[in-house]
């Protein structure tokens, strides 16, 4: 090969890198504010019982919760409510509803809802209850029972535990320019703890530059 063929090799390199980048920006729809996706423990939600968690939200325009959830041999098929509230106010900011037909063994299951543009530094809770359901066909909700969620507790009927369920926090982007910058600050973050990799790509940029240099 010629030194214009090597060239052109390293900027198509470089052109394709940054095009992945602008898809990305793109076609992201929400993103990751925090997780915590430990835990093996199940708890089952029927009559009485609700299940939740407490958090403080990283983002603004919080937008959507993941839970691990498990349907055994998907019996259940009753109504499952989910509740979102601000801490300490009892007003429900979002209520879902979703049936234990559609979930399955397990699933992690998606409550969106439509953003809350100021959720920043906030503590919420959102708990989740299946009135119908008994002790046989129950949904059962993962979680751990150490508390290494420092921000937030397990709930059990109102009653906070040292204990975390599994769940994700995901926010809205919105503002394009926003997240390109968060994106790009995410990836030079990933790139400075993952010391191989980095490597690795320069040493292959440098090469198929210094060959195109000199052939």
């Amino acid at each position: 090969m010629n030194k214009k063929i090597w060239l052109a090799i390293f900027f198509l390199i470089m052109i394709f890198s940054f095009f992945l980048f602008l898809v990305s920006v793109f076609v992201t729809k929400h993103r990751v504010d925090l997780a915590q996706t430990r835990g093996k423990e199940l708890y089952q939600i029927y009559g009485q019982r609700q299940v939740g968690q407490t958090f403080v939200a990283n983002k603004n325009n919080l937008e959507m919760i993941i839970v691990n959830l498990r349907n055994g041999r998907l019996r259940n098929q009753q109504p499952i409510y989910f509740y979102l509230q601000e801490a300490n106010r009892p007003q429900n900011l979002r209520k879902l509803e979703i049936n234990g037909f559609n979930i399955g063994d397990p699933s992690l299951v998606k409550f969106q809802f439509e953003p809350i543009p100021d959720s920043a530094g906030k503590t919420y809770y959102f708990y989740l209850e299946s009135p119908d359901s008994n002790v046989n066909d129950a949904v059962e909700i993962v979680y751990n029972e150490q508390d290494i969620y420092s921000s937030g507790k397990m709930v059990l009927s109102e009653e906070e535990k040292k204990a975390d369920l599994y769940f994700v926090v995901n926010y809205y982007p919105g503002n394009k320019q926003v997240l390109a910058k968060e994106m790009m600050t995410d990836w030079l973050v990933r790139l400075q703890g993952d010391g191989f990799f980095v490597f690795n790509y320069l040493t292959l940029l440098t090469l198929i530059l210094i060959l195109g240099l000199l052939i």
